[in-house]
C-alpha cells in the first residue's frame, strides 16, 4: 500500500467516531480556505492539521502519481495549493516523504506562476524542470484528421479556411511521447539561459521564439539529458540557431532518434482529440480546458501559468488556449490537390493501383483511400517555407482554439502569442 493509501486509511479509522465528524469538519474548513485572505487559509490548513497530518486528505486526491487539491476545495485553489505545500515541505510532516518523492511537483510547478527564475530556490527550481519535462505516452491508433464540413450554425464555423478539410484516415505507427505542458519559461531559461517572453512567470509558457530556435532548443535539451539529438544540418547536431535559420532547407529530423523534438502535425491533433469528440481537447466547454481571447471574458488577456486548467483524456494540459504551439510540418494539403468533386472515379483507380492500394468500389471510398496516410510528416521542404503551429492562444477566440484549426507562419517570426511543446519517439 502506497503511502497516500496509507494516510487515508488512517484518515478513516481516526474518523469512524463520533458519527458525523467529517462533516462537521468539512463545513468548519471550506469557508477558510475558499476566503481570498491568504491568512484565513492558513487557519483552515492549520485547523485541519490540529485532527492531524492524515486529515490532509480531506482535500488532497491522487492522480497518476501526483496529488492535487480536490475539486470540492478548488475555488481558491492557488491559494490553498500554497498552504498545503508550506505543510508538507517540512521535514517534521508526515507528508514529506511524499513531497521528496515528488508527488507535490505538480502543484509546486503551478505555485511559480508569477516568480521570477533567479529568485526560486536550487530545489524549488530542480522540481520546477523536472515537473516541466514530463510526457505522457499516447496509446497509437488511427484517427479522422480536419474539420468537418459544419460545425454550427453560424456560417463562419463552415466557411472555413479549406486546408482544414476534407476530413480523412491518418494512422500512426510511430510510437510517442507528448510533453504534459507547453514548454515553460522555467526549462526554456534552464536551458538556453535567457527568457524572451512577453508575459514573465516561471511556469508561464515561453513565447516569442521562432520555429528554428525550438529546434535548437530540443537538441540542447536532448544533450543535457544524454538523449541522441533529433535534428541535424549536413550531418551536424544542429545547435546554432542562426546556421539553423539560415540553412533550413538542409534541416533533417531523424524520427528514430530517442531526443526531444518538435511533434508532427498529426501526432498533435491526435494527442489533442485523444479518441474524443470534442471541439476542443478535452471539452466542448473553452472555459473548463482553455485559456482564450473571447470577447465577453472579463480577464485580462495574457498567458497562464501551465497546468491550471483541465486536461484532456491523456493527462495533456493547455493543448487549447494560452499559446499557440509550432509543430515540425510544412502544411500539407490533406486532399493531395484533388477535388472530389472534379475527379473522375477511374483516375482515382488509376492512382490507387499506382501505389499498391486496394480499389473500394464506390467513388468516395476510393477519394478516402487516396488521402489517407499513415505517420505522416508534412509538405516537402523548401527554404522558407512557413511551419504549422495549432491550439489557439491567449488572445484567440473560444472557437480558434479548437483541435483542428491550422495557422502557419515563417519559421523565424517570434509572437507572444506562439510556443511549443516537447514530443520523443520511444524506442521499441
Amino acid at each position: 500500500m502506497g503511502t497516500f493509501e496509507k494516510m487515508a486509511e488512517a484518515w478513516r479509522v481516526q474518523c469512524g467516531t463520533p458519527p458525523g465528524s467529517v462533516s462537521k469538519l468539512e463545513n468548519e474548513v471550506s469557508p477558510l480556505l475558499n476566503s481570498e485572505d491568504i491568512e484565513r487559509v492558513r487557519q483552515g490548513i492549520k485547523r485541519l492539521k490540529e485532527c492531524g497530518d492524515a486529515s490532509l486528505v480531506l482535500i488532497l486526491q491522487e492522480a497518476n502519481g501526483s496529488l492535487d487539491v480536490s475539486r470540492n476545495f478548488s475555488e481558491n485553489r492557488s491559494a490553498v495549493e500554497r498552504c498545503v505545500l508550506e505543510a508538507v515541505t517540512r521535514a517534521d510532516s508526515a507528508w514529506h516523504p511524499l513531497f521528496q518523492e515528488g508527488c507535490f511537483d505538480r502543484m509546486m510547478l503551478r505555485s511559480v506562476e508569477d516568480a521570477d527564475w533567479g529568485s526560486l530556490s536550487v530545489d524549488v527550481q530542480a522540481r520546477v524542470i523536472a515537473e516541466s519535462k514530463r510526457l505522457n505516452g499516447i496509446e497509437l491508433g488511427t484517427f479522422r484528421m480536419g474539420a468537418p464540413r459544419k460545425l454550427g450554425t453560424n456560417a463562419r464555423y463552415w466557411l472555413m479556411d479549406l486546408d482544414q478539410q476534407p476530413t480523412h484516415r491518418v494512422t500512426l505507427t510511430r510510437a510517442f511521447s507528448m510533453g504534459m505542458y507547453p514548454v515553460t519559461q522555467a526549462l526554456w531559461e534552464h536551458v538556453m539561459g535567457n527568457n524572451p517572453s512577453q508575459f514573465t512567470g516561471s511556469s508561464r509558457p515561453v513565447e516569442r521564439v521562432c520555429w528554428a530556435e525550438c529546434v535548437v532548443f530540443c537538441n540542447k535539451l536532448s544533450t543535457i539529458d544524454g538523449l541522441e539529438p533529433v535534428y541535424s544540418l549536413d550531418g551536424m547536431a544542429g545547435s546554432d540557431f542562426s546556421k539553423v535559420n539560415r540553412y533550413l532547407s538542409h534541416l533533417q529530423c531523424n524520427f528514430d532518434a530517442d531526443g526531444y523534438r518538435l511533434p508532427t502535425e498529426a501526432e498533435w491533433e491526435y494527442s489533442a482529440r485523444c479518441n474524443q469528440r470534442f471541439k476542443l481537447s478535452g471539452s466542448d466547454d473553452a472555459d473548463e480546458v482553455a485559456w482564450h481571447g473571447h470577447k465577453h471574458l472579463p480577464v485580462e488577456k495574457k498567458t497562464r501559468g501551465v497546468g491550471l486548467k483541465m486536461s484532456n483524456a491523456f493527462g495533456l494540459y493547455d493543448m487549447s488556449g494560452n499559446v499557440a504551439e509550432w509543430c515540425w510540418d510544412v502544411k500539407r494539403a490533406y486532399n493531395r490537390g484533388l477535388e472530389l468533386s472534379e475527379t473522375r472515379s477511374s483516375d482515382l483507380k488509376a492512382a490507387l493501383l499506382r501505389e499498391g492500394r486496394e480499389v473500394p468500389r464506390s467513388k468516395n471510398d476510393r477519394y478516402q483511400a487516396l488521402i489517407a496516410v499513415i505517420d505522416p510528416t508534412g509538405a516537402p521542404w523548401e527554404k522558407y517555407a512557413h511551419r504549422v503551429y495549432r491550439g489557439g492562444s491567449w488572445d484567440e477566440s473560444d472557437f480558434e482554439c479548437n483541435v483542428f484549426k491550422r495557422w502557419t507562419f515563417n519559421p523565424d517570426h517570434r509572437s507572444s502569442m506562439r510556443g511549443f511543446r516537447l514530443a520523443r519517439t520511444i524506442r521499441g
